[in-house]
């Protein structure tokens, strides 16, 4: 009689290391569906860039630090970001009131640069349209065997609006930093056309009064 009190109550070590290795199945099955195979690191260890930004009135000019200001200061900075397309970014403030610091996180070894466009002034520049193309046309006058430019247009525009393709993702991302008094090649917005555009004829600063028609 003992003895098969002591069969039924013997420990099964097989039995226990078959649920262990299902359980653990298991969890990888629901890390999985859930999108968590890799782990999320912090910018401190996959590297990067983080700088911190504190809002104030630049010399010789009038006005005063809002919190108002400052909220409208983070959309646009982190509009600038995510148009540069920068995966996993992020722009926040830090603080409470007028004292709040602007944060400004970029992963990866383009950070320090990104960082530099986006901190930068915003301008508003008018420029001409020279020529307007489909988004992956090659000439500017839409025939091939013509070599001669539009009037105005340069040798180095021409060249870089043959190459600009729109309809891709990459080609409608801001790049930044363009020159004021070069010609520069474009998108539009949904990628159907480009554009030679001159160099910038009036800037914001030179505007003081508009008038909607």
């Amino acid at each position: 009689m003992s003895s098969n009190t002591s069969a039924k109550n013997a420990p099964r070590p097989g039995r226990t290391i078959v649920i262990l290795l299902v359980s653990i199945v298991a969890l990888f099955a629901i890390a999985f569906v859930q999108g968590a195979t890799a782990v999320k690191l912090g910018l401190d260890l996959r590297g990067g860039t983080s700088v911190t930004l504190q809002p104030r009135v630049a010399a010789g000019e009038n006005g005063k630090v809002t919190s108002e200001a400052i909220d409208q200061a983070v959309s646009i900075i982190r509009q600038r970001v995510n148009s540069l397309g920068v995966a996993e970014s992020e722009v926040s403030s830090q603080g409470s009131g007028v004292n709040r610091q602007i944060v400004i996180s970029v992963p990866g070894d383009t950070g320090r640069r990104v960082v530099e466009l986006v901190g930068q002034t915003a301008e508003l520049r008018f420029r001409q349209v020279l020529v307007e193309g489909a988004a992956n046309a090659t000439s500017l006058t839409g025939d091939t065997a013509t070599t001669t430019l539009p009037a105005g247009v340069t040798a180095e525009a021409a060249a870089k609006f043959a190459s600009l393709d729109c309809s891709l993702a990459t080609s409608r991302q801001a790049g930044g930093g363009d020159d004021a008094n070069a010609q520069i090649v474009a998108c539009d917005r949904a990628g159907a056309n480009k554009y030679v555009l001159a160099s910038a004829e009036v800037v914001g600063r030179d505007v003081s009064k508009a008038v909607a028609a």
